[in-house]
């Protein structure tokens, strides 16, 4: 049943997605599959043929180079330095969720919403992360060149702080022509002793990450073409279009959700992911539950104990520190 599940996931996302969005329980789903699979049969069958024998090339004038999807929840605390370290980076859009918030996040947001630069959705709800992720990549495919699917507690970044970001992405997908997405790893950056929430930037006071053999660098996340690809199928995982595959910086193909150590590649990008912060804070972050599971599951203490790693100290984003309270200001003062 699963194996069917996801064939109709990835060849009728469109009309997968659209019953994911009608119905509010696993039941109602599964029955309401059941009743439509003939016509899911002939969508899937009908748009696997079409991608087997033509290849969505789309345009070659995007209004964005870069965009972000992400899904949050009372991220307050945190967005503004996350979406204005992204901005100095080169990214010029988002297109953000908001998992029912109950801090003031969408207010923080006006003046970014008002300015064009965040496309923000309100989709409350459990396990929404993946019906977040399609409609960004649905608003996304036209407009977008690179859509990079994150959280709000990561940041990517070039591996020389001083090269450019898009055109590090660029030369990559040109390098391998049948990409229709790059995985790339994490760095994961441990609690660095906070107890309680530090002042200052998240980027600024946890400078301490794991080994690159750690465990949880292990794990990837995509940046894709959005025209390449039918939705994602995890927070990790892709479906590709066609005959295209999912590569990471060095070309090598990549089936899951991870890529052990020795063959995690940080030569050219990384992505910084600040999962723990304080370990006051990683309690609040835990009491929210997963955007991704069906259940409210909470996570237990031991996955703050597994990511909190602080082994190597690495402030390799410390150069945009000043650039990112410019750009803070900036927006508090003239939108």
């Amino acid at each position: 049943m699963q194996r069917i599940m996801n064939f109709f996931e990835r060849y009728a996302s469109r009309l997968y997605f659209f019953i994911r969005k009608k119905t509010k329980s696993k039941l109602e789903r599964k029955l309401m599959f059941l009743f439509l699979t003939p016509a899911l049969c002939v969508v899937a069958g009908v748009t696997c043929i079409i991608d087997k024998f033509f290849t969505d090339k789309g345009n070659n004038n995007y209004l964005h180079k870069l965009a972000i999807a992400a899904i949050m929840k009372d991220e307050g605390l945190y967005i503004e330095e996350w979406i204005c370290y992204h901005i100095v980076r080169g990214v010029d859009k988002f297109y953000l969720f908001d998992n029912g918030s109950s801090d003031n996040v969408q207010t923080i947001l006006k003046k970014y919403i008002d300015a064009g630069i965040v496309d923000y959705t309100y989709l409350p709800g459990r396990a929404k992360q993946l019906d977040a992720y399609y409609a960004a990549t649905q608003k996304a495919k036209k407009t977008v060149k690179y859509l990079m699917f994150l959280d709000c507690d990561e940041f990517i970044t070039t591996a020389d702080v001083t090269a450019d970001l898009y055109e590090v992405i660029d030369s990559v997908f040109a390098t391998y022509t049948n990409a229709a997405a790059l995985a790339v790893n994490w760095y994961v950056y441990g609690s660095n002793g906070h107890k309680t929430r530090p002042d200052g930037l998240v980027t600024e006071n946890f400078v301490y990450r794991a080994k690159d053999e750690a465990e949880p660098n292990e794990l990837v996340k995509i940046i894709a073409k959005p025209r390449s690809i039918y939705c994602m199928n995890s927070p990790h995982t892709v479906y590709p279009k066609g005959c295209l595959c999912v590569v990471n910086e060095a070309g090598q193909i990549v089936t899951g959700s991870r890529i052990p150590y020795p063959n995690n590649k940080y030569n050219l990008l990384r992505i910084n992911h600040y999962y723990c912060k304080s370990e006051e804070e990683c309690k609040i972050k835990f009491s929210r539950g997963q955007a991704d599971f069906e259940e409210n599951i909470i996570r237990k203490w031991n996955e703050f104990i597994r990511f909190d790693l602080n082994d190597v100290y690495d402030n390799i984003v410390d150069c945009y520190i000043d650039r990112i309270y410019e750009e803070i200001e900036k927006y508090r003062y003239e939108h």
